[in-house]
């Protein structure tokens, strides 16, 4: 079972990885973090599933 699932596809380079979810960033204003939330500190977004999507504090938003 598990070769047939990792026999799936095949690993994509950084340009590919690019074009699938357009290069983009992904940030959120609504966001938690530990302390002062400088930029460049660890934050988090909620998933709306229980959980958070970690990123990274850039411009005032948490951008994943």
């Amino acid at each position: 079972m598990k070769k047939s699932i990792l026999n799936l596809g095949t690993t994509l380079n950084k340009s590919e990885q690019k074009a699938v979810n357009g290069g983009m960033r992904r940030c959120a204003s609504l966001f938690f973090c530990a302390f002062n939330c400088d930029e460049g500190d660890p934050c988090a977004i909620p998933n709306g599933l229980g959980g958070a999507n970690r990123g990274t504090i850039v411009n005032g938003q948490c951008c994943l």
